[in-house]
């Protein structure tokens, strides 16, 4: 078992199994879990992941081979060992393991040593699987999934106090390859692997990242103490000779480094790596063949940069943690005045940025009232790090205001600032258009002002009065609330009884190969601007089933002159009698042969959608309109709607999936509702898909997911800007 501890997950009410699973493994390095239904179980293992599942036939919730069943056709479950135990010795039940996917049938009562016995097999087999999973097939080193799963091993288990990681980049690679061919590339590789290999231990994980670059995590070590190490790699590295398929020719190759340290230079997997890969640029930029420890001017190299860098003032500046806003978790502005006001550090002047949140629709009425608190949620993600960015000294990022999402961003200088007012307006400028960039694809609108206030440890209420001016001019940066008038237009488009083919936009979306569904494309759920507004174009502009008639007989006009033959989401309108709005979209789709039609609720409307629901179940029962939950921010009352409405699919927020990856509590949120609907049979999607990090859970998660850069299914109706006329 080399010394590691095993999880094992029971789920079972028969009491004398668990004393026997229990005798027979005590005194071993198992760690056990008891659950009595599967429905706990899966609770369970959507965010702890055990090593063996030991099952009884006797739990009532479901059925012991279907649960079996659902382990094993989870992408991340997959791997972990089931074993089946019952009161009868059938062949039935034996086949029924097998076809369940099951790693073995055992029968009560249960004997110490056959049970121990399979246990430490599967355990051993699971292992080897594992290990071939995680390593490169050229180097046999780990892969960037398993460096990245014992990076955050070590933070979450907190087993040391500091680490360090380093990049490696093999220098001038690309010649390498294209001189004297790719096999002589790979024995390149492989030789560095090999000398990286001796360090590999529990302690030292180095990895491949990909190509020519390396990484290696040091638990306990200092920057300091890891850059000896490489620089020792280096050495030995750069003295081989590597033979050529020319006689007498030989070459030598030498890398370069970069190094950072948890948790003074980043507090997450992505921060120290930008920080290593920071001080790796800066080393090859100066000549490669060296190794670089990250410094913050590596981030940014300017003359206002190296005043401040010479004038900085102490960190770390105590403010109590429990004075904070709930949303964000900053601090109050008077509780950071006040700790600013009895420190010993010497302040002259403190530079204000204040930033202000505006929501570019209701999201309270429209959208659901946790969807407005996700995007503030990653706005304050986001902060700190753009900070960091562009000024990673001293700074205090605060909650102005107790009502609205005013943030303001101090910076506390030990010298007056006049001969510096202007570079620090332009710093001011940077970091709120970096800002605005960064949440574009969210429904909030940046403000911004600043100024500079002298600080007087007297005059408390006079640097509030000051920074109160400060609030009262705050200007756009990037203002795209004018893009609402597209809705005014359409409106009038409606009442005008023009032709509103102009508003109509179709986005190529899912297919779920789990669920055997067909390709969607959702109808003008995105791409009418910028925002997504199309649901109020359709909440706003349509009042009346003549206006239904119209928008949607310049549907049809669209839809037969492109020949299209797909699926179509269309979203649902309150202001319209459901019976009214259900005959017109029976009527589509018997005119324009598109095969079948869902009606997507927002999860806020769904207790208005319910009674109407209700009332005409008779009806809807004999047309072929189908139903989904869209925009879901898995709301309270989420289950209850899943139990009441046969649904053929649910879309998630934008909002509830943005920057997931710093999210844990939510990522088990997403999962634990995908292993619920996995059972009702109803797939889950994830729209609007825009970063790396974000994609890469999803589809861990086996969520099925659409847009931005990593759309994996083929299609080939429309680009994604591609208005339809």
């Amino acid at each position: 078992m080399n010394g590691n501890y095993y999880q094992l997950f029971i789920v079972t009410t028969n009491e004398e199994a668990i004393r026997s699973i229990y005798l027979t493994f005590s005194g071993h390095p198992y760690t056990i879990t008891i659950t009595r239904s599967g429905m706990e179980l899966l609770s369970f293992i959507s965010y702890q992941l055990p090593h063996v599942i030991i099952v009884g036939t006797d739990i009532t919730d479901i059925n012991a081979f279907e649960l079996v069943s659902i382990i094993k056709k989870n992408s991340i479950t997959r791997y972990v060992p089931c074993i089946v135990f019952g009161s009868h010795n059938e062949l039935n039940d034996r086949i029924s393991a097998i076809d369940s996917g099951a790693d073995g049938y055992l029968t009560l009562p249960l004997k110490h040593e056959e049970l121990q016995a399979l246990v430490h097999a599967k355990l051993i087999q699971h292992d080897e699987l594992y290990l071939l999973s995680v390593t490169d097939d050229l180097t046999g080193l780990f892969t960037r999934k398993e460096f990245f799963r014992r990076f955050s091993f070590e933070i979450e288990n907190k087993i040391h106090e500091r680490f360090s990681i380093a990049i490696i980049d093999i220098d001038h690679f690309k010649n390498i390859n294209d001189t004297y061919g790719h096999p002589t590339g790979d024995i390149v590789l492989i030789q560095l692997a090999d000398i990286l290999k001796s360090l590999q231990s529990n302690n030292h994980t180095p990895a491949r990242f990909g190509g020519e670059e390396f990484a290696i995590l040091f638990p306990g070590l200092s920057s300091h103490e890891a850059k000896k190490i490489i620089d020792t790699i280096r050495l030995q590295f750069a003295s081989i000779s590597f033979k050529t398929n020319i006689p007498d020719k030989s070459f030598s190759v030498s890398f370069s480094s970069g190094v950072a340290e948890y948790p003074t230079m980043g507090s997450n997997c992505s921060e120290l790596l930008s920080r290593a890969d920071q001080a790796l640029y800066s080393s090859k930029t100066d000549g490669r063949n060296r190794t670089y420890i990250f410094s913050p001017i590596m981030a940014r190299n300017d003359k206002f940069w190296e005043y401040i860098k010479t004038n900085k003032t102490a960190k770390n500046i105590f403010i109590d943690p429990f004075l904070h806003e709930p949303t964000t978790r900053f601090h109050y502005l008077p509780v950071v005045l006040e700790n600013l006001l009895s420190s010993e550090i010497s302040i002259d002047t403190i530079g204000i940025l204040m930033i202000k949140a505006l929501p570019l629709i209701d999201f309270y009425q429209y959208r659901g009232y946790k969807n407005f608190e996700y995007d503030i949620e990653n706005l304050a993600l986001l902060i700190p790090k753009i900070c960091e960015l562009h000024f990673p000294y001293e700074r205090h990022i605060t909650i102005a205001d107790l009502y609205d999402y005013e943030i303001a961003i101090l910076f506390p200088f030990p010298s007056s600032l006049k001969t510096n007012i202007v570079e620090f307006n332009k710093l001011c400028k940077e970091l709120a258009l970096d800002i605005s960039l960064q949440i574009i694809h969210q429904q909030i609108e940046i403000q911004y002002a600043n100024g500079i206030v002298p600080f007087h440890k007297n005059f408390a209420k006079n640097i509030l009065h000051k920074i109160k001016a400060i609030r009262s001019h705050y200007a756009p940066l990037l203002s795209i609330s004018n893009e609402k008038n597209i809705i005014n237009d359409f409106s009038k488009a409606i009442d005008t009884k023009t032709a509103t083919s102009d508003y109509i936009f179709f986005l190529p979306v899912y297919h779920h190969t789990t669920f055997k569904k067909s390709y969607y494309h959702v109808f003008s759920k995105q791409m009418v601007s910028a925002n997504n507004y199309f649901d109020l174009m359709l909440k706003h502009g349509i009042s009346s089933a003549n206006d239904y008639l119209l928008f949607f007989n310049s549907l049809k006009d669209v839809i037969l002159k492109q020949s299209l033959k797909v699926p179509l989401i269309i979203n649902w309108t309150p202001r319209l009698d459901l019976k009214t709005q259900v005959d017109i979209l029976q009527s589509l789709i018997a005119t324009s042969a598109i095969p079948s039609l869902i009606l997507a609720i927002d999860e806020i409307e769904m207790e208005e959608f319910l009674p109407q629901y209700e009332q005409y179940s008779s009806f809807l029962d004999k047309t072929t309109i189908e139903f989904a939950v869209s925009n879901c921010y898995i709301g309270s009352q989420l289950l209850q709607y899943l139990s009441t409405i046969e649904l053929s699919m649910i879309i998630l927020s934008d909002h509830i999936i943005r920057n997931i990856h710093y999210f844990k509590d939510r990522i088990k949120i997403i999962n634990g509702l995908r292993l619920f609907c996995d059972q009702i049979n109803v797939p889950i999607y994830a729209p609007n898909i825009l970063k790396e990090d974000e994609y890469k859970i999803i589809k861990d998660i086996t969520i099925t997911y659409m847009s931005g850069p990593y759309v994996e299914q083929q299609f080939t109706l429309f680009s994604l800007n591609q208005k339809v006329v």
